[in-house]
């Protein structure tokens, strides 16, 4: 059985590395669709071919996609259907009982997470846990994200959109959980404000977010930028990424992990902690927010 990982990426190069790192010795295939333009329409450059040097070690296991014929459309769902259905030319010469998974680059599974999802038959989603703005910044509930998803290529030949199928949850998947780590819009301002003028999502909510003021202040007051709920101080070494565990001070004067590290929580009590909260403290996600983009 083989493993490919196949995965949509932007310009999120410090989570590529994280992830092709992590999983090195669990794939073998890496599969990166990269396209000249975003879901809204606009020009941007190959991030991966311009810095493909600095993925060396993993380069012979990549399989770099670019997408250049993305539709003219004034539509930007549809973009991102087009972009995601092409991680299938990524696969097409594996085997049925291969192991297909299908992301985006932040959203990065364990070792353990693929060899348990390695003995299921049928197509599962797969629960990561979230962490937002910082590597090591997540919610006192302890949110996670099941979109993601993997399966035999058997199994993966059958869902005819992936888009829909990280959209709308299908009973026909089984579900592998505590399986890895999300982390979603990673960065400074600058690169959050990029990320929102590139997702598909265009709502008067997400204009009103795209602002530096607005998010240097849920920056500073570590809220979550689109809930305003709280977010906490973990401390990034057991239970992490070995690549960020091994490298927290590097990864703390790039301001991917907050400089107060060290007074972190433990992530395993943290996540003690979220499992004895009642249900009826979690905060509500807006529906006008399509979570398959943030």
């Amino acid at each position: 059985m083989r493993v490919f990982d196949c995965f949509l990426f932007f310009n999120e190069l410090d989570l590529l590395e994280i992830r092709l790192d992590e999983l090195d010795d669990s794939v073998d295939v890496f599969v990166i669709v990269e396209a000249t333009v975003t879901f809204k329409g606009n020009h941007k450059p190959l991030y991966f071919s311009e810095n493909r040097e600095r993925f060396a070690p993993w380069l012979k296991k990549i399989r770099h996609l670019i997408v250049d014929d993305t539709p003219d459309t004034d539509d930007p769902w549809v973009r991102q259907y087009y972009q995601r259905e092409c991680l299938r030319k990524g696969f097409e010469d594996a085997s049925p009982e291969d192991l297909i998974i299908i992301s985006d680059v932040d959203e990065i599974l364990s070792p353990d997470g693929v060899n348990r999802l390695k003995g299921e038959t049928r197509k599962c989603y797969i629960e990561t846990l979230l962490f937002y703005q910082s590597l090591n910044l997540m919610t006192a509930t302890a949110r996670t994200w099941s979109q993601t998803f993997g399966g035999p290529k058997s199994q993966i030949d059958s869902i005819p959109n992936f888009s829909e199928a990280r959209a709308i949850k299908n009973m026909d998947f089984g579900f592998v959980d505590a399986a890895g780590w999300h982390f979603s819009s990673v960065g400074n301002v600058s690169a959050i404000m990029t990320k929102l003028s590139s997702i598909s999502e265009n709502s008067p909510q997400v204009l009103k977010m795209n602002n530096h003021g607005y998010l240097e202040k849920h920056k500073s007051n570590r809220t979550l930028f689109f809930t305003g709920e709280k977010l906490i101080n973990i401390h990034p070494g057991e239970g992490f990424p070995g690549k960020i565990s091994n490298n927290i001070d590097m990864y703390c004067k790039l301001g991917l992990i907050t400089e107060d590290y060290e007074a972190g929580e433990k992530l395993v009590d943290a996540l003690e902690k979220a499992s004895k909260a009642s249900v009826d403290n979690a905060v509500f996600i807006p529906e006008i927010l399509d979570p398959t983009d943030l």
